[in-house]
């Protein structure tokens, strides 16, 4: 569980694993889920019946152990009749449990004790207590110092002149989330690329 302030770079930091192990990581998206179907899947009495986005994710890609980035998990919606989202995460990551977790769309047991599940939070005191007993927390604080100069070059690139490259730095440090950099760098790639008027 990666938690942090928000813009620090979490998620990119969670995706950049799932990239990385070689693997195709599976990114979903909790903000304001109110139900656990996206995770646990559904039965078939529902009309949006499934079996949850990581059992889909292997079915789709064949590989066992995918990395799945579980994103703004402490804000989920309030929970519905589709039950918490954070609840249904914890037979997966018991070990004992994830390995024959019985599917409520398959109506069968699968392995899903080979996942890597990375859940980035901005705050860990709206997540119950027996997920952060399943969870190692780690906490990322916004880059600071060389590190921060040199994620702000690599972020708008090396053709940038580097007062605009100070600048940027500059706001990073007084507050500026890494969300903004990286809005920055597209308005900045936009206009290296537009067209010049003779």
């Amino acid at each position: 569980m990666l938690t942090g302030p928000p813009g620090c770079g979490k998620t990119h930091l969670a995706e950049r694993i799932g990239k990385l192990s070689g693997c195709v990581p599976l990114r979903v998206d909790m903000t304001g889920a109110t139900s656990s179907f996206a995770i646990a899947g559904a039965d078939y009495m529902w009309s949006t019946s499934g079996p949850g986005r990581p059992i889909q994710h292997i079915a789709d890609h064949g590989i066992a152990n995918p990395v799945v980035v579980l994103d703004e998990l402490d804000k989920r919606g309030i929970s519905t009749n589709g039950g918490d989202a954070a609840d249904a995460l914890l037979p997966m990551l018991e070990p004992t449990t994830s390995e024959a977790y019985q599917s409520p769309y398959l109506e069968a047991p699968v392995n899903l004790s080979h996942i890597s599940w990375i859940i980035c939070v901005n705050d860990i005191s709206h997540l119950p207590q027996p997920m952060l007993d399943r969870s190692r927390v780690l906490t990322c604080d916004m880059p600071q110092g060389a590190h921060l100069s040199a994620l702000v070059r690599r972020v708008l690139g090396e053709e940038v002149d580097p007062q605009v490259v100070e600048l940027a730095t500059k706001a990073v440090k007084r507050g500026r989330s890494l969300r903004w950099l990286r809005r920055l760098s597209v308005q900045l790639q936009a206009a290296l690329n537009a067209p010049m008027l003779m």
